[in-house]
């Protein structure tokens, strides 16, 4: 970090000081290792920040979500077969461990934004976002069906059982 970046860190530290003096010595305390240059503090004051959700991984959110807002209005006018249920279509979330980047931005895209609203009212435990276990993996496989099909956004019944089956035999 060069000492033009430790300078804009110093003064935005000190501006929060003064601007959440209920956490203004947690504040200095990250100031002072900025001012004094004391690099192996430099990541404890930075933790706070996240790591980049890349934009690739953000279009694939976008991707499942869509997909999964498709599968759910087809569902939801009975264009679909006999061997394919609610819960089969159902978006689940992302795992708050270890699909970390995808979980972040669902909860933002959906929670901030405002964005694809249906899920929530889709998901097992009152709204929440993790899934509890791993999905991205099962949504990707259905992911490369969908995108497949040559009018992804009017399926046809065998479609959603290629889609979805290849989802839930996995």
């Amino acid at each position: 970090m060069d000492k033009f970046q430790r300078i804009m860190l110093i003064n935005q530290y000190l501006i929060l000081e003064k601007l959440y003096p209920d956490k203004a010595s947690e504040y200095a305390l990250h100031r002072i290792a900025f001012e004094d240059g004391f690099e192996l503090n430099y990541d404890w004051a930075l933790e706070a920040a996240d790591e980049v959700v890349t934009r690739e991984q953000c279009q694939e959110v976008i991707d499942i979500l869509q997909m999964h807002r498709v599968l759910l209005r087809h569902f939801n006018e009975g264009l679909i077969s006999n061997s394919i249920n609610e819960d089969q279509i159902k978006f689940r979330g992302f795992d708050g461990n270890t699909e970390t980047e995808h979980f972040a931005y669902a909860n933002y895209f959906i929670n901030n934004l405002g964005r694809f609203q249906e899920q929530l009212d889709n998901l097992k435990c009152s709204h929440s976002l993790n899934s509890h276990g791993p999905t991205l993996v099962r949504y990707l496989a259905m992911l490369n069906k969908w995108n497949a099909k040559p009018d992804k956004y009017n399926l046809q019944p065998n479609d959603i059982d290629d889609i979805v089956l290849n989802w839930s035999n996995k």
